[in-house]
């Protein structure tokens, strides 16, 4: 079997899991956290670090005070519009927001108020982060460049760290879309030599899984949370991360190389 042909049944799988956990009753703890249009966990960031990847996810541009950049947060963003999520991010600053035909475009921040004085300024080092990074040095490979600005990200996806986590053990998954306690609970090897990493995130409900498969091709998966569904693809090498609500991409394109978005989202 392929590896593509099996990521195209582990989706499957997982749609069908994703679908029965929405509707199952919290008492199962397979969904502790609903869908939400914007849900994102901040954990030990600095104010700079988040504004960095809201701007990536928004379009809205932050300015911020020098002597805030470093300024520790901690805290989950849960609404439904980014005016909404911005103004409980910065609910301890003042800041001013700039709009273009109703559209938030820039947010000046200017100083702390109230118990925003008492910030943390130090980082706690984190033992079990693993980070998938934004990687702006290369373009978004060709077959995504039509997909919707913010819907598409280069990353880099350190597997040899994702492999070296034992079955049940816990540890925080840092993506560009937020960051996320993740449980490993399934490692399954294949005959061809490729794997499926399996796992869910543990503060939103087992209903929320990540799937991983990496053979020669590199790596292909998909997540889900509670902002939505992402897609994880290799093109020539570079990782990538697709937001599938924001691209337009149907959900499980496995059958050939290309993925199309839908016309009327092209750009």
């Amino acid at each position: 079997m392929t590896l593509r042909n099996r990521a195209k049944i582990t989706a499957f799988s997982a749609t069908l899991l994703f679908a029965s956990s929405a509707v199952a009753s919290t008492d199962t703890l397979l969904i502790k956290e609903q869908s939400y249009n914007i849900y994102h966990v901040i954990k030990n960031k600095t104010l700079l670090n988040v504004t960095n990847q809201l701007t990536n996810l928004s379009g809205v541009m932050f300015k911020i005070s020098a002597d805030l950049e470093d300024d520790v947060i901690n805290l989950k963003l849960v609404a439904d519009d980014w005016g909404t999520a911005i103004g409980y991010l910065l609910k301890d600053y003042n800041f001013t927001i700039e709009t273009k035909n109703s559209t938030i475009k820039t947010v000046l921040v200017t100083g702390r108020h109230g118990s925003g004085n008492t910030v943390k300024k130090r980082l706690e080092k984190e033992d079990r982060l693993v980070l998938v990074a934004s990687d702006f040095a290369d373009e978004i490979p060709g077959k995504y460049k039509r997909f919707n600005t913010g819907s598409v990200f280069n990353v880099t996806l350190p597997l040899e760290q994702l492999n070296d986590i034992a079955v049940g053990d816990g540890f925080i998954l840092d993506l560009p879309s937020g960051q996320y306690n993740v449980k490993h609970d399934n490692q399954i090897e294949h005959a061809d030599g490729s794997s499926t990493w399996v796992g869910y995130l543990d503060d939103e409900g087992q209903g929320y899984r990540v799937y991983l498969s990496q053979g020669e091709a590199g790596v292909i998966g998909n997540m889900y949370t509670p902002d939505g569904a992402y897609n994880i693809d290799t093109v020539d090498g570079q990782t990538v991360l697709i937001d599938i609500d924001k691209s337009g991409l149907d959900f499980a394109r496995y059958d050939h190389d290309e993925a199309e978005a839908t016309p009327e989202l092209w750009r």
